[in-house]
């Protein structure tokens, strides 16, 4: 008797997971049932890991890729979210010409930048009390304003202080 629950319990487990011409097919979570079926377990499953956090990491959703570059939501100044690429290879946060107006940015001064495509560029520059990803926060942050962008650069001024590592669906900011 011992022998054939422990025999069920290891069938019953490989149920849950999918198998890979069904994973294509069916997102999220859900189990076979006895006729092959998918039986969405998404109600369960969301609880489970809505609860198992992890201290000192912070996880955006990435929404989409521009050119592979990440965009996740991203708030200033606690006010709505607005789009923004992770780019591990900027070293400020750049904001479009009309995010920064829209969020009531005042310039305070000129920053001299290299770009990919020019040197010595100008750009207007402001700031911010607060960029907060996730409940990954900055605060105090000089903010460059472009009027070439169409969606701000979420650059190395913000998450100086995580490890960033990005993965196929969200961007984790792990505290140092």
């Amino acid at each position: 008797m011992k022998r054939q629950l422990t025999l069920l319990t290891f069938c019953l487990g490989l149920s849950f997971f999918p198998y890979p011409s069904q994973a294509q097919e069916h997102q999220g979570c859900y189990m076979l049932d006895s006729n092959g079926r998918p039986v969405d377990l998404n109600g369960l499953c969301e609880n489970r890991t809505a609860t198992a956090t992890t201290p000192g990491v912070f996880r955006a959703p990435i929404k989409r890729r521009q050119a592979g570059i990440p965009i996740i939501e991203v708030s200033f100044n606690n006010q709505p979210t607005v789009e923004m690429m992770v780019d591990t290879g900027a070293s400020a946060t750049l904001l479009p010409d009309k995010i920064a107006k829209q969020l009531g940015i005042q310039q305070e001064g000129i920053i001299v930048a290299n770009t990919p495509s020019q040197r010595g560029v100008k750009f207007p520059a402001g700031r911010v009390n607060s960029i907060n990803a996730a409940g990954a926060e900055a605060k105090d942050v000089v903010v460059v304003i472009s009027p070439a962008l169409s969606t701000g650069l979420l650059g190395q001024n913000f998450f100086s202080r995580y490890d960033v590592v990005i993965k196929e669906n969200v961007v984790e900011f792990r505290d140092r």
